[in-house]
């Protein structure tokens, strides 16, 4: 059991994840391996994450196994929300005050918001104050991996971050990770 690296034993296709997910729920495999397996993620999360503290800590929240998060409007991913690119955007894009109700909102210009919310879902009040507009409201998403064989990029560092997030799901179905539900609330000015 010395030599078994969970990180060099990663899923390249579905079938081979269904066959996984057979051989480790019909062996009563769990104890050891599973304590190898949960190191080795959080190993994974340290180094991948290092510079990604939003992340870092919520992929770790799901290697623990905790549950539901909410964050308040003063936490570090509130403010990393609203001093997003994509929320000034999207208030760019309103005519004058609106009530937000199941905005979606994809983050991809902060790399540490992008890797904790997937498909997050604004809801909210938002009010034009001059040269500023004041949103109160709140975000919410549910933390977890979803199966892909498909890059959405066609370089080295697509392939790699696909295959790591099968990895991840694959983790997640044999309830070594757990999804969870992330909500922050936000309450602030964004500059126009």
């Amino acid at each position: 059991m010395a030599d078994f690296d969970p990180l060099k034993a990663l899923i390249k296709s579905n079938t081979q994840m269904k066959i996984a997910l057979a051989l480790f729920e019909s062996s009563g495999m769990g104890g050891k391996t599973e304590a190898l397996v949960r190191d080795a993620l959080r190993a994974a999360n340290k180094k991948v994450n290092a510079s990604y503290p939003i992340a870092q800590a919520h992929m770790k929240r799901s290697i623990d196994r905790k549950g539901n998060i909410t964050h308040g409007s003063n936490s570090k991913i509130a403010k990393a929300i609203m001093a997003s690119k994509e929320l000034k955007a999207l208030f760019k894009r309103q005519k004058g005050s609106v009530c937000m109700a199941r905005t979606k909102i994809l983050f991809s210009n902060n790399r540490d918001l992008a890797r904790t919310l997937y498909e997050a879902t604004l809801m909210g009040d938002l009010n034009v104050d001059g040269k500023d507009y004041v949103f109160n409201g709140m975000i919410t998403d549910v933390y977890d991996f979803r199966f892909d064989l498909i890059p959405k990029k066609n370089t080295v560092k697509g392939w790699l971050l696909r295959y790591a997030g099968n990895a991840a799901y694959l983790a997640q179905e044999m309830k070594l990770m757990k999804k969870y539900k992330i909500t922050v609330m936000l309450d602030g000015k964004v500059k126009k």
